[in-house]
């Protein structure tokens, strides 16, 4: 009779939920989702757009926030003078957004702050096992998609 090892897929589950949970309440993680996710995200995608103008309903899509998060981050944006809205000549009941010179030195000081704390992070740990870590988060982050697309 053969003895069949026992499951190991239910600790396994748990100790990569608590080590994530654990991961995600540090500084650097913290201010990494708050830049994927916040205001800084808006802004950077912003940036990204060449034509320099985006609909609020294009940058709801393409940060996958509801348009209600994204129009009360464009209005404090705007408040702080990061962002301007003009009205779209070619259809006049859009607005339009688009990077300040002021928003665009704001996400450059964020980016810059924090890629700071990733290299003093990446300073302290070896270089063999940062390029592991990264090679499967990206396997991660592929079976996930796969999985649940």
């Amino acid at each position: 009779m053969k003895i069949k090892k026992p499951n190991k897929t239910k600790e396994l589950a748990k100790y990569f939920l608590d080590t994530m949970s654990e991961l995600s309440n540090t500084c650097v993680t913290k201010n990494i989702r708050g830049f994927a996710r916040g205001r800084f995200f808006i802004l950077h995608i912003l940036k990204m757009y060449q034509d320099g103008f985006i609909s609020p309903h294009e940058l709801a899509m393409t940060s996958e926030v509801s348009t209600a998060r994204v129009a009360t981050v464009l209005n404090s944006l705007e408040k702080e003078g990061f962002i301007k809205r003009k009205i779209d000549k070619s259809d006049r009941r859009k607005i339009l957004v688009s990077l300040t010179r002021k928003g665009e030195k704001e996400l450059a000081s964020a980016y810059k702050k924090i890629c700071s704390q990733i290299e003093t992070l990446i300073k302290h740990m070896n270089y063999d096992d940062i390029k592991t870590y990264l090679e499967l988060t990206k396997k991660i982050n592929k079976t996930v998609k796969e999985i649940y697309a």
